[in-house]
């Protein structure tokens, strides 16, 4: 039977390198098996659900649809397959930046489902920057805020984000007025709402009255495990 995810590549061959494998997450019967990037570095086992290339936008401003192709994550382009791996995970690990940074959150619901949930629970996190660990202690835990809901819901300042439990802040997607809130913040659609116009990308931390919008010059990339 071919492996529904990288993890379990790795632990089917506990000596398989970082590369391209098959797998098959629906299992037999389902959509055909397909081509994935797996990150097996020391911990690994990561399967890469999703990018957004430096420059694209919008890529993942919906976590619940999927967009782009599998060919397109293994030839480095910009797509968002997380949704095909819904179930088959407990960690998701966001990088960006440069120096690359990263978040790793195990949510306590589905992150990949379609609706709007400012306040999904987060049983484990951990992060490299220092800023976020900071906000995220003090509040005694994180939350994942999912504002975006493709096609019906598009807010105009944040789509997605993941904050300290204590933070409030969702009268405009995932922040309010005035650019509230702080955590890591995937930006809001370039479709107008009367939150205002926003191009759409993964902007990293950000902190209560710092612009939480814009089109990145780093590449993001969704991992799960």
């Amino acid at each position: 039977m071919t492996p529904q995810t990288c993890d379990e590549v790795l632990a089917r061959e506990p000596g398989a390198t970082s590369g391209v494998y098959t797998v098959d997450p629906d299992g037999p019967g389902g959509e055909a098996p397909f081509a994935v990037r797996c990150d097996m570095t020391p911990m690994g086992g990561w399967t890469l659900v999703g990018q957004e290339v430096a420059g694209d936008e919008e890529t993942l401003r919906f976590l619940g649809a999927e967009q782009g192709a599998p060919e397109d994550l293994v030839t480095g382009a910009s797509a968002h397959l997380g949704p095909r791996f819904r179930g088959l995970y407990a960690t998701v690990r966001i990088t960006w930046g440069d120096p690359p940074e990263w978040i790793e959150i195990q949510p306590g619901a589905e992150l990949f489902d379609n609706d709007e949930n400012h306040e999904i629970p987060v049983t484990t996190f951990a992060t490299s920057n220092q800023s976020l660990a900071g906000w995220v202690g003090s509040a005694g835990g994180a939350i994942v805020c999912r504002a975006a809901v493709a096609p019906d819901i598009r807010p105009g300042d944040t789509s997605w984000a993941i904050k300290p439990q204590d933070d409030d802040q969702d009268g405009c997607g995932c922040s309010s007025s005035g650019w509230s809130g702080r955590g890591a913040f995937y930006s809001g659609s370039s479709s107008c709402t009367s939150c205002g116009c926003w191009p759409g990308s993964f902007v990293g931390v950000k902190d209560h009255g710092e612009p939480k919008a814009g089109v990145t010059s780093w590449t993001t990339r969704l991992f799960i495990r």
